[in-house]
This record gives structure tokens, C-alpha cells and sequence, in this order.
């Protein structure tokens, strides 16, 4: 980089973008495939950065459903019983999601007014929690005979571990960001590598002469021309 618009034309990167048969065809696709799974990774983890700020009252069943496959497969088959193949409530998809169904109460709801009709009291609705945390996830626990206070002590148990699986979630696309960044800057390198072969002055800054000392050790340039901070120009012998 240089403040000289005479040097523009010299810039590297520049010369690299326009430079024809700079990269390999197998090089070309691997940067373009590291393009898009950049891309990716960064859509993925904007995705599960924006669910851990909206907090755990917006947790949905798409989000859920995988991490009660895999952790608490009982609960989830308790839960899916009630489901058809959409996952909405068998009686209606007006009522919404199992988990919805379940979550806010909705059977409870619906036991306590047939029991009205019917005068009779139904006993398998209590109000209050009577059960420990480990009682609820009890392999032989029924979540829907669960009371209300039972499903938000454990929905609140289940959302903290989900918030979890979320933040390794996003380290784990952190680094395959960082992998794939990595595996550009050796096409690039390869590149500039190539075409800095090609010529007999390279000009660059003291912060450029740090960042590309390895890639300029291979190319052996026969001058080498060093900026200094303070503009004054050093020919330092390659």
C-alpha cells in the first residue's frame, strides 16, 4: 500500500484481482467454496447468537425438539405421542404445536373444563409443584400429568441447558470460520506468491515486511524497499 496513486496500479491486491491466470482452476474452487462455507458459518451462528438475546420465553419447539431427541428421549416420545407428522396437536392445528400445547398448559386447561361439564374433579391437575427437578426428569416421569409450576421448573432446566448447547454451537462455528479463513490466505499466499515471483522491486510498509516475511522468504526478491512510519524511504538488501 502506498499513499503515491502513481503506485495504485501496483498495489498487490489490486494486481491480484485483475491479474489473469494467477490462480490455479483446482485454486479457484477452493476459494470460492471457502467463500460459501464462510458465508454459511457466519448466517449459522448470527441465527444462534440472535436466539440466546431474545432469552429463553422465546424458545420454540424447532429449537428444542433435536436437543430433547438427543438428551431426554423419553420426554421427547411423550411429547410427539400427542403430535401428528407436522408436530401440531391432534386436535386441531389452530391450537398450535405440541410443545405450545404443552408449555402454556392448554390440556390442563381442557381436562379442567370437561370435568366441569362433567361435575366431576379432576385430580391429575394440581396447581403446585410437589416434585424435585431430578422426580421430573425421571426416565418413568409423564410430563403431561406434569402441573404447571412442574413444566416451568423443567422447561426452565431444559431452556438452560439448550442456551449452552448454543453457545459451543457458536464456538464451534467460530472455529470452522477460522479454518476456512485459514485454508483462503494459503490460496491467496500461493497466488501472490506466483506473481510477486515475477518481478525485481517489492515496496511495502515495516507492518507489511511482519505480516508477509514467510511469504517473502520464499520469493527471494533480488530488492526489497521498506517504508518506514515516517515516509522516509530504506532499500533494505532481500
Amino acid at each position: 500500500m502506498s499513499k503515491s496513486e502513481k503506485l495504485d496500479r501496483y498495489n498487490l491486491h489490486e494486481w491480484m484481482s485483475r491479474d489473469d491466470g494467477t490462480k490455479t482452476r483446482a485454486e479457484g474452487s477452493m476459494e470460492y467454496h471457502c467463500h460459501k462455507a464462510m458465508e454459511s458459518l457466519v448466517e449459522e451462528g448470527n441465527e444462534l447468537c440472535n436466539s440466546l438475546c431474545h432469552g429463553t420465553s422465546k424458545i420454540q419447539w424447532t429449537q428444542l425438539d433435536d436437543f430433547l431427541g438427543r438428551n431426554y428421549p423419553v420426554h421427547h416420545a411423550q411429547m410427539m405421542g400427542w403430535a401428528d407428522v407436522g408436530g401440531f396437536v391432534r386436535v386441531g392445528k389452530k391450537r398450535g404445536t405440541v410443545f405450545h400445547y404443552w408449555k402454556f398448559g392448554l390440556d390442563l386447561k381442557d381436562r379442567e373444563s370437561y370435568g366441569e361439564l362433567q361435575g366431576i374433579v379432576i385430580c391429575n391437575s394440581p396447581t403446585g409443584s410437589s416434585r424435585t427437578l431430578n422426580e421430573l426428569l425421571a426416565p418413568d416421569a409423564d410430563i403431561w400429568e406434569f402441573s404447571r409450576d412442574e413444566r416451568s421448573l423443567i422447561l426452565c432446566h431444559w431452556e438452560n441447558l439448550l442456551r449452552q448447547d448454543w453457545i459451543d454451537e457458536i464456538v464451534v462455528r467460530a472455529q470452522g470460520y477460522q479454518n476456512e479463513s485459514e485454508k483462503l490466505d494459503e490460496v491467496w499466499s500461493e497466488g501472490y506468491r506466483r506473481l510477486l515471483e515475477r518481478v525485481d522491486v517489492i515496496g511495502l510498509t515495516t507492518t507489511g515486511l511482519a505480516r508477509y516475511s514467510p511469504l517473502l522468504d520464499r520469493v527471494k526478491s533480488k530488492t526489497l524497499i521498506c517504508e518506514e512510519a515516517g515516509e522516509v524511504l530504506e532499500v533494505t538488501p532481500s
